[in-house]
Formats: structure tokens, C-alpha cells, sequence
């Protein structure tokens, strides 16, 4: 199959997905964990998000300090970042569900402050009471090396403190393709956002790719 269309990718991955039993090596597997998904057609952004957290019935934020984790990797209108309405329908959802606080963490591949600045995002998120952490200023020492065991990575990458410290993340992937790595990587390039640039002092871009 040369070329797929979105819509078609989508509907041929949610079935595939949708499979209990796995074809490996010849034998069948059944999975061994098992995730609740919420799948909701809808042309309004703030019910769309109410309806498919309340579908999924969990509340995993309660009493935690929450990072929200948008696509900002750059301020292009979505797909190409996370909507202003989707992200405002979140953090109050997030407080309608009992957390503790709310944060907003990014690391854009533009300056992470001018991409917020364009979005308009700062006033939307102070108007909410979610601080915004700009992982452009943190410190060399809040980059924190990690090395998983069985890494592709030649010498491990490092990741931002307060994605590691957070105690419950909501991410909010843009389902799209890339110019690089893979015709469509769905929600795969949201957490790039979580590692350092060459502006911070790390260039694993190319690596990553």
C-alpha cells in the first residue's frame, strides 16, 4: 500500500488495535494489560473533552499535582499544535476532578516562550491558576540523565525534573504526520518536547530522528 489516507490509517489502527489476541513467532498471546480508550465523534472541542474523560471513568489526578503536557512544537494551527479550547477544557476538567495543582510543561522547537506568546496561551493559563513551566529555563542539573536498560540510545538521553517529578501527567498528543522518522507517528513526537535541544545545551535531535 503506497499511500494511505488519514482517516483510513485511523480506522485501520483503532481495529487492529481493538485485538485481544496477538500473532507472535506462530503462537497466539493474549495481552497482558489492558488500557480503557475513549473514542468520541463530536464538532465541539470543550464537550468532546468532558464526555471522553467521563467515559473512561478513572480520576487519576485527585489530591496530585498535575503537568499538563500540550504539543506545542511550534504555534501552527492544529493539528499542528494542541487547540487553546482543548487545553482550557482540560486544566478545567482537571480542577473539576480534585487536583492538587496544575502545571503546563513544554519544550518547543521554536523558543518555547514566543511559541506560548503567539498561541496566547500565558493569559489563558494565568487566568486558571496553571503555572507554566518553560522548559527552556531550566537548569543544566534539571536535565536528568536517564539510561533504560536495552536503550537503543548510545549514551542515554536526559529528561526535564518536573516531568519526572510530576505525580500524575496528562498529555495531549496531535495526531498527525512528520516530515521525518515515519509517514504518520500519531501520539510518538508529543514527548520529544520532554528532551533537550541544542539550545539547552544537549543535541540529540538528530539521534532521535
Amino acid at each position: 500500500m503506497d499511500c494511505m489516507k488519514r482517516r483510513d490509517f485511523l480506522k485501520f489502527s483503532l481495529a487492529a488495535g481493538g485485538a485481544l489476541l496477538l500473532r507472535m513467532h506462530g503462537d497466539l498471546v493474549m495481552a497482558q494489560h489492558r488500557s480503557r480508550v475513549a473514542l468520541l465523534s463530536t464538532e465541539e472541542r470543550k464537550r468532546g473533552v468532558q464526555l471522553s474523560i467521563k467515559a473512561l471513568g478513572i480520576d487519576p489526578v485527585r489530591n496530585k499535582d498535575v503537568l499538563l503536557k500540550p504539543n506545542f512544537n511550534t504555534a501552527d494551527p492544529t493539528p499542528g499544535s494542541t487547540h487553546n479550547d482543548t487545553l482550557v477544557a482540560l486544566v478545567e476538567e482537571l480542577w473539576k476532578m480534585g487536583a492538587k495543582s496544575v502545571s503546563l510543561g513544554e519544550r518547543s522547537y521554536p523558543p518555547t516562550r514566543e511559541v506560548m506568546e503567539e498561541k496566547g496561551v500565558i493569559p489563558l493559563m494565568e487566568k486558571l491558576g496553571v503555572r507554566i513551566i518553560d522548559f527552556d529555563d531550566l537548569k543544566e542539573a534539571d536535565w536528568v540523565k536517564v539510561k533504560p536498560k536495552s536503550s537503543h540510545w548510545r549514551d542515554g538521553f536526559r529528561i526535564a525534573r518536573p516531568i519526572l517529578e510530576a505525580e500524575s501527567i496528562v498529555s495531549t498528543c496531535c495526531l498527525k504526520t512528520h516530515q521525518y522518522g515515519g509517514v504518520f507517528t500519531m501520539s510518538l513526537k508529543l514527548h520529544v518536547g520532554v528532551v533537550p535541544t541544542q539550545r539547552n545545551g544537549y543535541g540529540y535531535m538528530r539521534e532521535l530522528h
